[in-house]
């Protein structure tokens, strides 16, 4: 039996014309942030309407605390525009192997740690990575995120983690338009969603 697919989109006042070529067996939701869309969507859209605070990375974890208990089997997050980060996103999306858990639906990736980030300075990694985490860092090895925060993910992979994780990390990003954390958590995806512990079905 296929899983079941939903897509989370998180717009403010791109065209979203593109979502009636994603595959037909995905439902969607778009977390709309901007300007009323006026573009005709089709039947298995839903358009939710909700403040413009903290960035995509906001409505990834609003998403997951909202729906904690009933989340597709699995969910991809996708930006109002994704095609920056994800020029290939159709080929993607028909071709995504369900057996994976996580893996980033970006083609462009990038490298940082959770002290310093090299190419965006002055970005607070090791506050945001204690905050979110609730530890207290000291060192941190490199690794690899993909850009844009666009990825698919299990429910059974967002369930190794609390309710009461992502609703901090909600918490965290929701004071602002932009908060700097956004972009220190888009980095942090990887890790938020256990990527490197391997689930056994």
């Amino acid at each position: 039996m296929k899983p079941t697919v939903l897509v989370v989109i998180s717009r403010f006042n791109e065209s979203i014309e593109w979502l009636n070529d994603i595959p037909k067996h995905m439902r969607i939701i778009v977390y709309n942030k901007g300007e009323p869309i006026l573009e005709k969507m089709n039947d298995r859209t839903t358009i939710l309407n909700i403040p413009n605070v903290g960035r995509d990375c906001h409505t990834i974890f609003y998403h997951i605390q909202e729906n904690y208990d009933t989340l597709a089997d699995i969910t991809i997050f996708l930006q109002g525009n994704p095609f920056d980060h994800s020029p290939n996103l159709y080929n993607k999306l028909n071709n995504l192997n369900y057996e994976e858990h996580f893996d980033y639906i970006s083609d462009r990736f990038l490298t940082t740690d959770a002290i310093d980030c090299p190419h965006h300075s002055n970005l607070p990694m090791r506050i945001v990575y204690n905050k979110v985490f609730q530890c207290n860092l000291k060192e941190s090895k490199k690794f690899v995120f993909g850009a844009g925060a666009q990825f698919m993910v299990s429910r059974k992979r967002i369930r190794m983690r609390s309710l009461d994780f992502y609703k901090n990390i909600v918490e965290i990003l929701d004071y602002h338009v932009k908060p700097v954390e956004g972009w220190a958590i888009e980095r942090m995806i990887g890790r938020i969603f256990l990527q490197h512990i391997a689930i056994y079905t």
